[in-house]
């Protein structure tokens, strides 16, 4: 059909009209996840690394408030100090049933007076505040630490001081960035001084994984640490890792392994130096607790360490 240069419909001839393009073409965005901190960078595998305890624990939790936790703890061992601690957990703020921060932790032994308190809060949602102040028994310093933490879309920057005065401290900068889905890299800056010496170094750090699957590795001119994790079926999980240290020229590598049941978990690890352990939880049927048993044994010196934990929470379902 052809159109009538004086079409009223049109009111210009069709020659001189310009029609717009059937596409339109713009430019794409896409945005990588937060790969996490540095810090965090083992994670996977160590979630499934077993806890071990050398002789017996009794925790009991209580909550005052839907806000408010009350803790106490009773432990009998020769390793670790024993006693009986008494704390707290307290959200600052609380929105219908969403608890936001501040939440301010401590716990004191009321005969040594050893001590920890902590305070985290987000005064936004990219930003982290943390500090941490520890106690020990028979001691007058209070050990410290500082945690300032930008959380952005595709990165991660994070600022530590440990024990930072004039005389003395430690401090490090680090930065991790997502490149890919899969891949991040990152890279951290350690400074130490003590009077007059002043000591810095780097380290380097790289993920690469999904969400079956994780491969990470940081690498100093001191230290390689490598660590390998895979869930290999919907209730079990395996990890590995390989620390080497160049100053002793020592590498011990070590086998993870975490098998969930529907009220229990076992998990398991035996490394290069002929190490090895398991440690086993349940939540105790009819009643609203959780029972541990753990066992560390190793074999060339022929020494083992046996520890029982027992975790009683009164808002704990029971089965």
């Amino acid at each position: 059909m052809k159109c009538d240069p004086g079409c009223p419909q049109y009111g210009t001839p069709c020659g001189e009209r310009k029609f717009p393009k059937s596409f339109t073409v713009t430019p794409g965005y896409r945005q990588y996840p937060n790969p996490g901190n540095v810090a965090n960078l083992h994670k996977k595998t160590r979630d499934i690394m077993p806890r071990f305890f050398d002789g017996v624990k009794f925790t009991y939790k209580k909550g005052m408030a839907p806000n408010k936790m009350l803790t106490t703890s009773w432990i009998l061992s020769h390793i670790y100090p024993s006693g009986f601690r008494i704390g707290g957990v307290y959200h600052c703020k609380m929105y219908g049933n969403i608890l936001e921060t501040p939440i301010i932790e401590a716990d004191i032994n009321p005969s040594t007076l050893s001590s920890n308190f902590s305070v985290l809060y987000y005064p936004f949602p990219s930003l982290r505040l943390e500090t941490k102040f520890q106690r020990l028994e028979k001691s007058k310093i209070c050990e410290n630490t500082v945690t300032i933490e930008h959380i952005g879309r595709s990165a991660t920057l994070t600022l530590n001081a440990y024990n930072a005065d004039t005389k003395s401290g430690r401090v490090t900068l680090s930065y991790l960035r997502s490149i890919t889905n899969m891949f991040s890299a990152g890279t951290e800056l350690l400074v130490e001084w003590f009077r007059s010496d002043l000591i810095a170094k780097t380290a380097f750090a790289a993920k690469y994984g999904g969400e079956r699957f994780v491969l990470a590795a940081t690498v100093s001119p001191e230290a390689l640490d490598v660590s390998y994790w895979r869930q290999i079926h919907q209730t079990i999980q395996l990890g590995s890792s390989l620390a080497f240290n160049h100053r002793t020229q020592k590498a011990i590598g070590s086998i993870y392994y975490q098998w969930e049941f529907k009220d229990a978990f076992v998990r398991g690890m035996v490394d290069s130096d002929w190490s090895a352990g398991f440690m086993y939880s349940r939540n105790l049927a009819l009643l609203p607790c959780t029972l541990g048993l753990s066992l560390l044994f190793c074999i060339p010196n022929n020494r083992f360490a046996f520890g029982l934990t027992l975790d009683l929470d009164p808002g704990l379902s029971c089965t």
